[in-house]
Formats: C-alpha cells, sequence, structure tokens
C-alpha cells in the first residue's frame, strides 16, 4: 500500500500525478496512465472539500489483478449528481464509489488489468 497526503490547493491533482504513474508502473504498467488520470481528478474534485488546514489522503493499493486508489478529504460528500468526478472515473475504472466516513468523504476506484483473449489475466 503507497499512501501520500496533499494540501488541499488547486495544484494537488498536478502534483500527485507523478507519484501515481511511478507507482503505477511499478506494479502494473499498463494501468498508469489511467492512475494518473483517476487520482488527478479525484484529488481535484476533493480539493474544495478541504479546509485550509486540512490534508487530502491519497492511497494506491497494489493486487494481483490491478490498483485500488482511494482519495479522503474532510469535506462533505458532494450531493449526488452535483460532482464532475465520476464522468471521468466511470470511463476509466472497473468499479468506483464513494461514502462518507467519520473522517469525511471518501472516493475509490478500482482498476483491473486487461485480460487476453479467452479471458486469462496476464
Amino acid at each position: 500500500m503507497y499512501e501520500q497526503y496533499l494540501h488541499g490547493v488547486p495544484e494537488a491533482a498536478d502534483t500527485v500525478r507523478r507519484w501515481a504513474r511511478t507507482t503505477a508502473r511499478q506494479h502494473h504498467p499498463a494501468l498508469a496512465d489511467e492512475c494518473e488520470r483517476i487520482i488527478a481528478r479525484l484529488v481535484a474534485d476533493a480539493v474544495p472539500r478541504t479546509p485550509a488546514d486540512g490534508l487530502i489522503k491519497v492511497v494506491i493499493i497494489p493486487s494481483l489483478t490491478g490498483l485500488r486508489i482511494e482519495v479522503g478529504d474532510p469535506g462533505d460528500p458532494v450531493p449526488s449528481g452535483a460532482g464532475s468526478e465520476w464522468a471521468e472515473v466511470s470511463t476509466l475504472a472497473a468499479s468506483f464509489g464513494a461514502s462518507r466516513t467519520a473522517q469525511g468523504h471518501r472516493a475509490w476506484a478500482e482498476l483491473r488489468k486487461p485480460t487476453r483473449a479467452g479471458g486469462d489475466v496476464r
């Protein structure tokens, strides 16, 4: 598991891109682009929910079949249908979601590595 904490500033989404790409390449190089885009999108959406003294927590959890991405912030979730995060994430992730936690808002997405013809995982 890999973690990074970011201040809730507009530059946070750009700051986390390189880290996400490097981390994804260590485990699933074919997922590096998608990982970078999803993390940047979720962090960008977390910034407005994060107060000046708050932090955004970003986690990448590698598995044999892919990557799980989690982005947590101390704010309240955006009402259903009001956020832009899912438009891009839904086109890239195998599954995704969000929830309210005791610490605030948590969004997650799962990426699966490509399969070969016949369903065998590479």
